[in-house]
């Protein structure tokens, strides 16, 4: 049982991205470092259009932070007067004016984030995370999941029913990209834990069922995201298998070609992370994790360790 309360306050959260910029005097692009407060990253970067009148769309960035936090992000805008983001005010967003450059900010960019959170027990070290997607993939109501797999089965209409549809064709295409990755992310955490099951574990709940941890590490791997084309091979395929015919899915029902945009190569992801860096100064802990990687897991993990270790 999880014994820490996560974010009680966005202080209690801190996160600074970490990423490799170009900048110069030149470049059709301004760099700016984005902190927020109690803002997601995709309000924030409204909220700051609205006020520069810029299209959000032409607003570039690294990785998406969560709202009930602080966060230090890296965003690009459309060559702008610096003076125009120097000058800008707005309640719990401040920007910092970096340079110019050649580049869009882009989602492949992120390099890896660092984390300031609070946690008051003592603290045993790791210096590896099972690299589950945690709660924050899944929606408020768990649900996103659920709505990816009824793309799969083609049952539009009630999709439709249960979202709300945006204005525009491409917020749309969005919406449903990221609920069909919210559906392959929650098989990958189900055959994730089933494997490393069958060695000395220790478990975490979460939202949609249990983390597995391991006691000690094994050899890293990679598990597919499945698609039409993943191979499903060895242990993991054999899981896999298992877990599509309880759904009732099958790979080829990833190729949707009602809705050609949603169709992808198979991605594979790393079943461990690195943790790098962890230590604890008073009340607060630090480390740093590779893109993609939950600190939230890490916490639900540290909690756990804390009372078996």
């Amino acid at each position: 049982m999880l014994t820490i309360k996560l974010k009680q306050k966005p202080e209690d959260f801190q996160v600074i991205e970490v990423i490799d910029l170009n900048v110069d005097k030149n470049g059709k692009y301004a760099y700016v470092l984005l902190k927020k407060r109690n803002y997601n990253t995709i309000d924030a970067i409204k909220r700051i259009s609205e006020k520069l009148k810029i299209n959000s769309k032409l607003i570039g960035y690294a990785g998406k932070k969560d709202k009930k936090a602080v966060t230090t992000q890296h965003i690009s805008l459309p060559r702008i007067d610096k003076n125009k983001i120097k000058n800008l005010r707005l309640k719990d967003i401040k920007l910092k004016f970096l340079g110019y450059g050649d580049k869009r900010i882009s989602l492949g960019d992120l390099k890896a984030n660092k984390f300031k959170i609070k946690f008051i027990e003592k603290l045993k070290k790791t210096n590896f995370l099972e690299n589950y997607f945690d709660e924050q993939r899944f929606g408020i109501n768990y649900n996103n999941h659920i709505l990816g797999k009824l793309i799969l089965k083609r049952d539009f209409k009630k999709l439709d029913s249960l979202i709300e549809r945006p204005d525009n064709y491409y917020d749309y295409k969005v919406k449903l990209r990221f609920f069909l990755h919210s559906y392959q992310s929650y098989l990958f955490n189900l055959v994730l834990a089933e494997y490393l099951s069958k060695f000395d574990h220790f478990e975490a709940q979460y939202g949609l069922g249990k983390f597995i941890f391991l006691k000690k590490k094994i050899k890293n791997f990679k598990i597919p995201l499945l698609s039409f084309d993943t191979e499903l091979k060895g242990e993991i395929g054999k899981i896999y298998k298992k877990i599509l015919k309880k759904e009732w899915i099958t790979l080829s029902d990833f190729l949707v070609k009602e809705m050609p945009f949603l169709v992808s190569d198979t991605q594979y992801r790393d079943a461990f992370v690195e943790v790098k860096d962890l230590k604890k100064k008073g009340n607060y802990i630090y480390f740093t994790l590779s893109k993609g990687s939950y600190a939230t897991v890490f916490l639900k993990k540290l909690s756990e360790y804390n009372m078996i270790i």
